[in-house]
């Protein structure tokens, strides 16, 4: 199985009691399972409501609110949280960007 690391907000709410839960889900009667996987899903929902920062804390990755970030830097930050599928899909729309960013130089030049 592929390894994806945690993001921010995954790494925020990793908390024991929450990881262990979410642990022994698979070693309960499959009945249970839904039920413990719903259960996990809402304490960790209640979490975030409770420990997000403020506003002015928030996960950021820019510098200022009225900012908005580089597309191409989302696309190479986020793709490393996805499978290998999506991954090289990212990578091939990063290329392609690369690619015509080239070609507009060349035609400015002409």
């Amino acid at each position: 199985m592929e390894q994806i690391p945690l993001t921010p907000l995954d790494e925020m709410i990793a908390i024991d009691p929450l990881q262990i839960l979410k642990a022994s889900i698979p070693y309960c009667a499959p009945r249970q399972q839904r039920t413990l996987c719903i259960f996990a899903k809402m304490l960790e929902f209640q979490y975030v409501c409770n420990h997000m920062p403020a506003e002015n804390d928030s996960l950021s990755a820019c510098n200022t609110a009225d900012k908005f970030p580089d597309p191409l830097e989302f696309l190479s930050h986020i793709s490393q949280y996805c499978h290998s599928g999506t991954q090289k899909q990212i990578e091939s729309i990063l290329n392609l960007y690369s690619t015509i960013s080239l070609m507009q130089l060349f035609s400015t030049d002409s």
